[in-house]
């Protein structure tokens, strides 16, 4: 009869960077990006936005429901046919809780569930020629 088989350790030094990547994935919260889509900002199409040569695209296609930079106009609009387009919409929907509201959870007050908002869910390329109409009218 043979040996049991010893444990070889393969992945124990795997650790070297889950510090940095941790920090490195994360993006802006909901409650942020719920910030940005008030209805003063909401899905306006920015005419210019400055030009940023560290961001793809130098900065001029911006998903503001995912807070992403792409490429061109093209990976943009097949970003937002995507799952995670869509599920981000639809995580974006409902109001954020404020502080308020965590206290009220946690015994400090009366809870009121928060209510759904409307999210409006046009494609960039829409916006960007009712735009263009707008500007050559006036």
């Amino acid at each position: 009869m043979g040996q049991p088989s010893r444990r070889k350790h393969f992945h124990r030094g795997d650790c070297r960077g889950t510090k940095g990547n941790k920090a490195r994935a994360h993006t802006r919260d909901l409650d942020q990006i719920y910030e940005d889509l008030k209805p003063q900002d909401a899905r306006k199409p920015k005419a210019a936005l400055p030009i940023n040569h560290d961001l793809p695209g130098l900065g001029q296609h911006y998903c503001v429901e995912c807070a992403k930079f792409y490429v061109d106009m093209f990976t943009l609009n097949a970003h937002q046919r995507s799952k995670a387009h869509k599920q981000r919409v639809r995580e974006l929907k409902t109001v954020p809780f404020t502080q308020k509201e965590a206290d009220a959870a946690a015994g400090m007050g009366s809870y009121v569930a928060p209510k759904p908002r409307a999210v409006s869910d046009k494609p960039v390329e829409a916006e960007m020629e009712i735009m263009s109409i707008v500007e050559t009218e006036a």
